[in-house]
């Protein structure tokens, strides 16, 4: 599978680091602190399947479906409810069939501790821009 032209180029990286007279300082996001402050720093890997959206949205059409399909067959509804159950058992079967084309999703967290004991997390879908930041941080 051929990726676009934006994901194959080379992006700056999501952090940076600044010279001050104090020593050298650490932005990402909204935190900035002097890398004489870092005690530890771990990496990892997290994969994960986002299907919790999916299977709710289907188990709410089968479980509408059947209360038409009850409503006509036990409660007297006109016969035309029908198609509806159809349609909507047909929206919760093709929402589990989603389920089983669903890919994984990765990211990579680094986790900074500061000498205050502050935890910091920094969360990139970009695995050389982590290491890279990992290599800065002296991981």
């Amino acid at each position: 599978m051929r990726m676009s032209a934006t994901v194959e180029r080379a992006r700056p990286p999501m952090w940076q680091v600044e010279r001050t007279a104090g020593g050298d300082v650490m932005h990402f996001g909204r935190h900035r602190f002097p890398l004489s402050d870092v005690t530890a720093v771990s990496g990892e890997e997290v994969r994960d399947r986002y299907s919790d959206g999916i299977v709710m949205g289907a188990m709410l059409f089968f479980a509408v479906a059947c209360a038409l399909a009850f409503g006509v067959f036990d409660g007297g509804l006109s016969s035309r409810f029908l198609l509806g159950t159809v349609f909507l058992a047909f929206l919760g079967a093709a929402g589990f069939s989603e389920l089983g084309r669903l890919n994984r999703q990765s990211y990579y967290e680094v986790n900074v501790s500061l000498q205050s004991g502050e935890r910091l997390v920094f969360t990139s879908a970009d695995r050389a821009d982590v290491e890279a930041l990992m290599r800065r941080l002296g991981a």
